[in-house]
């Protein structure tokens, strides 16, 4: 049961990668890469540090370019380090996204909801049931809210960006970590 949530997990993640292309693209291209790799990896984490190179690569070039931040709040995220990924999750928050791209902020929600999702899970091995629950509560809000803005927007964000992630798939992905205990 674990391995097939960690597997869906991860080809759910391949996928919203696969479709997180474009901006700067050599380095954002080439740091794709290295994330599909990491995912496939036994022992990710070369690919991942390659992967966050080429992301500094690209921000340091543009350091707007939103979708690079939030690539990065999600590779953080799967090396657990939370704070690193709430840090440039938050950064990746404050683009201005069109009907296009509107995939990004909805999917800095999905990649918070995991964050509290994992928060709450480490909270509850450690007994703190109290701070479990908190942080299981946010994670269900971030989920509501990918949800509820990814059927709102399905049919405007689906067919417009071919770099995006579908607000379809989204909406799916949600609903999966919504349900899962």
């Amino acid at each position: 049961m674990r391995q097939t949530r960690r597997n869906i997990l991860a080809i759910s993640l391949l996928f919203i990668v696969i479709i997180l292309t474009g901006c700067v693209a050599s380095s954002l291209d080439q740091a794709k890469r290295q994330y599909e790799m990491a995912l496939l990896a036994e022992y990710p984490l070369p690919y991942y540090k390659a992967a966050l190179e080429e992301l500094d690569a690209v921000l340091s070039r543009d350091p707007n370019n939103y979708q690079a931040y939030a690539i990065k709040g999600i590779i953080y995220r799967n090396l657990q380090d939370f704070e690193q990924a709430s840090k440039n999750l938050d950064i990746a928050k404050q683009g201005t996204f069109g009907a296009r791209e509107l995939w990004v902020p909805t999917l800095v929600n999905l990649t918070y909801g995991d964050i509290f999702h994992g928060r709450a899970s480490e909270a509850a091995r450690s007994g703190d049931w109290t701070q479990a629950k908190s942080y299981q509560e946010t994670s269900i809000e971030f989920f509501n809210n990918v949800i509820t803005s990814s059927f709102q927007n399905m049919d405007v964000a689906s067919t417009g960006d071919p770099y995006g992630a579908s607000m379809r798939s989204l909406y799916v992905s949600a609903q999966i970590r919504w349900a899962a205990p």
